[in-house]
């Protein structure tokens, strides 16, 4: 008889061939099946087992991962095929500054039980399958005849664990979609407030958000307020509205997890990212840029708007919860989005004044050899120059300094006498 080997296509494809075999009379071999498996180590197939299952989602599969791996390492478990008989995988994650390799299609079986949870004969089954993490699953599996509630409490202590070894807990995640809902460690550059030039107002609305979830956070509880708070910074592209967000994030980053949401993720996967602030404790959560994707009713996409403030209602469902947003336009969203309930704060940030352009200029030709006259510079910008102008202005004045002089204030004349430091796009139409 000619053997095939069916083991790296689809289950479904695998089950169509052995039902059609059982069908034909032909002799199957189930010896590598879960059910063969389960039969053998805990006396029963899937279909006489109790299932208690571990829900997972974005911000825990790596954490049940993680957890199994602990038991496979540190107890006598059984590796076997996974759920459908898919052959045991396990999948590599970049956590941080190192890859770990887990679990993540397989059942694990321990016939002797699990020393300091049960003595009880179990089985483990995660599937991930490659695909969203939503769509993923954990699955304590015991005897009909255990006793009771042995696989509740043993799902129970699973949970435990996949909490308090969540790798992603106060760090820096980034939120993006592949194939369902991702997030991922990102190790970007931390900005600390010193380095953003802004006015002191903007700053001191900031902290006044920023003590509703950390010294002000019991008494507002106390009092009968969420922890939660909203702040939408607004103002013309290059002020720094990027910037301040990543100053917040870098203060509260380690006792807090940071979520920098992508355009994508925020149009489609927002409530959820917001229902992993439950997971991750104390959290900020970035949203850039949202009139890319939320503008008003009737102009732009009625089900992203609604959505979006739907996330927003659940935000206010979990304490300590710190929204900040940037807009371009303001004027481009929906009140419903803006009101107080949604965000607290909406904070303009302002083009620089003539002396915040001379500090962004200092700040931006420190440590680099110069002879320049900042603050007669300062005053040849015109008004409503942004911060990243007068960054892109030293930036082309280094470049075209092929004789690596020192940067002088007559160089810096001829770049802002040039204009080419304001990227503009050219009107009219290519024919």
């Amino acid at each position: 008889m000619t053997q095939i080997d069916l083991s790296l296509e689809p289950h479904q494809v695998r089950r169509a061939v052995h039902v059609i075999g059982v069908l034909l009379g032909a002799a199957t071999d189930d010896a590598t099946s879960t059910d063969a498996f389960l039969r053998e180590h805990l006396g029963a197939t899937r279909a006489h087992l109790v299932a208690h299952r571990v829900t997972l989602s974005a911000s825990t599969v790596v954490s049940a991962g993680i957890v199994l791996n602990e038991l496979v390492t540190s107890y006598d478990a059984i590796v076997g095929p996974g759920d459908y008989d898919e052959p045991a995988a396990w999948t590599s994650h970049r956590v941080g500054d190192r890859d770990v390799s887990v679990p993540s299609e397989m059942t694990l079986a321990f016939p002797a039980g699990i020393p300091g949870v049960t003595s009880v004969a179990v089985a483990l089954q995660i599937s991930t399958d490659n695909g969203p993490a939503e769509n993923s699953s954990l699955a304590v599996l015991t005897a009909a005849g255990s006793p009771p509630l042995t696989g509740q409490g043993i799902a129970a202590e699973l949970r435990e664990r996949i909490e308090r070894s969540n790798p992603l807990r106060g760090k820096m995640l980034r939120a993006s979609v592949n194939s369902g809902l991702r997030l991922a460690i990102v190790d970007e550059p931390l900005v600390r407030r010193d380095d953003v030039i802004v006015d002191a107002s903007v700053w001191a609305e900031i902290d006044l958000s920023i003590r509703a979830v950390s010294s002000r956070r019991d008494t507002m509880i106390a009092a009968g307020f969420s922890t939660s708070r909203g702040i939408m910074l607004a103002g013309p592209p290059g002020v720094g509205k990027t910037a301040i967000s990543r100053a917040i994030a870098g203060e509260l980053l380690g006792a807090f997890t940071v979520i920098v949401v992508e355009p994508a993720a925020g149009s489609t996967y927002l409530n959820a990212i917001y229902e992993q602030t439950a997971v991750l404790g104390p959290c900020v959560v970035v949203l850039d840029d949202v009139d890319l994707y939320v503008g008003r009713r009737g102009q732009s996409n009625n089900d992203s708007l609604a959505g979006f403030l739907t996330s927003l209602d659940t935000a206010l469902r979990h304490n300590d919860v710190l929204t900040v947003a940037t807009t371009n336009d303001p004027g481009s969203l929906d009140r419903a989005a803006t009101r107080a309930a949604r965000f607290d704060s909406i904070i303009e940030v302002p083009a620089p004044s003539e002396g915040a352009v001379a500090a962004i200029l200092g700040r931006s030709l420190h440590g680099i050899a110069h002879t320049v006259d900042i603050g007669s510079v300062a005053r040849r910008f015109p008004p409503g120059t942004s911060g990243a102008d007068v960054r892109e202005a030293v930036r082309r004045a280094i470049l075209m300094d092929v004789d690596d002089l020192p940067i002088s204030t007559d160089m810096l004349y001829a770049v802002l006498a040039e204009g080419a430091h304001v990227p503009a796009l050219p009107t009219g139409a290519y024919l």
